[in-house]
Order: C-alpha cells, then structure tokens, then sequence
C-alpha cells in the first residue's frame, strides 16, 4: 500500500514529483517486515539513491511525528526534501470477532513530500510537535499489538481509558496548537483528527465548540485507519480547501502518544 501511495504522488505531481529526495520516512504500527522496512522498499523501488532512510512508529500519531521529524532535519539543514509514507494493515493483525475494536479497523497508505522550497507546495507546515504521554492513565497496558499472537495480535485490552485519554489530548493538542500561533478556535476551518471513532471525534468537536460540519469524518466509510488516516482524511476534502484556510490536524495514539500539526493552504503554487 505504501508503493501505492508513492505511485499515486507521482501520477499527480508528474516525474519530478520525487527530484531531490534526500530524506524518507516510513511510518507504520502494522509493519510485514521489522529488518526490510518499508521505507527502505520505497528507496529501492523508486531508486532514490543516497537518502537517510528512517522507519518510525509511534502508533497512530506516526504522521504527526514524522512531519515533526521532517521539519526538524529541514530546518537544520540536513536535508532539503522529505518522503514521508505512512501505511497501515491492520487487517492483518486484527481479529473481527473481537467484540471490543475489531470492527474498528481500516486499512490505507498516503504518500508527501515536505520540501525546505516552498515551490509548488500545497500547504504551509506552521507549527507541528508529538509527545509521548505514557504516564497518563493505563498507558501501555491500554491497547497493545505483539505480532507473534497472530490474528488476535492488535487488542485494546482498555477501550474507556483510550477513548478518555483520547478524548482530552486530542483537543489539548489543537489549543496547544492554536496558542503557539496566537490563534482563536474560531480561526480553524478544518479539524482532521486522527480517525480513532466516531464518538471521539464529536466529543472533540464539541469540547472545542465547532461546529461538525467543519471536522472531517472518513472513520464511518474506511474505519480507523491509523497513523495513515490525517493524511487520506486531508486528501479526501482536498478539493474543498480553500487558499488561506487552516487546518488543525491532531493524533492520539496507543502506548499513549499524541500530536498536532498545523497546516494552512497555499495559493496556487507559488
């Protein structure tokens, strides 16, 4: 799903789309391979040769992270231009007889490129940070993936405390957020938070007093597809997305970790 995703960047962004790529990131809590990773399956597949290759996880903030990431070596100058690919498969971990998530799950990729040239860029990356909030109520004893217990493998063993935890940091993340550049709720015209469930997202939206129509919803057509959901939930409303609008896009995920990324559209590109 991730060469897809990379494959769909290049049909839309045309041959060049992946010039200058000296720095891949490939995100994902449902890895096929832990020594081969995925990001190093982009490098040779697309031949983007001399690149630092990470792979990264930090559950279902893995998007946020990596932006965080991307920016940082960015702005220290050690690269020029990022390919971020983040890819989940829970299907092949999950367990649909288990009653308490496993109607939950999605699967989905998405591809970027985060460039220190703003030539041609959609958005602007105003302020991004994840963290990890591990100390915070049942932590990594809340939802827990271990491979070698097959089918049954991805299990949230403490549903109400994820979905309270969640409930709390993903909207102190968007007023964190806010607050580091001097914004009101008022001034965010899209919230893309990370697709956990559809009682979530609510609760969030209506804690931060906006109105529904202005969070993004694809949780109730694709499921919660993980840390590939902020990025395929974007895209989804993309054509919809006006120059100069805001968006506050914020992740919280299992062990615990949480982020927020904030984004604003571009003009036409510059």
């Amino acid at each position: 799903m991730g060469l897809t995703a990379v494959r769909d960047l290049i049909a839309r962004g045309g041959d060049d789309a992946l010039q200058g790529v000296d720095l891949i990131i490939g995100a994902s809590y449902t890895p096929d391979d832990t020594l081969s990773t995925m990001p190093a399956v982009v490098q040779r597949t697309f031949g983007i040769e001399d690149a630092r290759v990470y792979f990264l996880s930090t559950a279902c903030s893995s998007f946020i992270s990596s932006l965080e990431l991307a920016k940082l070596m960015l702005g220290a100058g050690e690269a020029q231009r990022a390919l971020i690919v983040v890819s989940e498969h829970n299907s092949f971990y999950s367990d649909d007889a288990d009653r308490m998530s496993g109607h939950l799950w999605g699967d989905g990729a998405a591809a970027v490129v985060v460039s220190s040239d703003p030539q041609g860029a959609q958005f602007s990356l105003d302020y991004v940070r994840s963290r990890g909030v591990a100390c915070a109520g049942k932590g990594p004893e809340a939802i827990a993936l271990r491979p070698a217990e097959g089918a049954s493998g991805l299990v949230m063993a403490e549903g109400r405390d994820v979905f309270a935890q969640a409930c709390v940091y993903l909207v102190e993340e968007v007023n964190h957020g806010l607050e580091q550049l001097g914004l009101q709720v008022e001034d965010i015209d899209w919230l893309v938070p990370h697709q956990a469930n559809l009682r979530i997202l609510r609760r969030v939206a209506q804690t931060l007093n906006l109105p529904e129509d202005r969070c993004v919803v694809t949780v109730n057509e694709l499921g919660n597809t993980g840390c590939a959901s902020i990025p395929i939930s974007i895209d989804r409303v993309l054509g919809d997305i006006k120059a100069g609008d805001r968006i506050a896009a914020t992740a919280f995920g299992g062990g615990y970790s949480c982020g927020v990324a904030m984004l604003t559209r571009l003009a036409s590109p510059v």
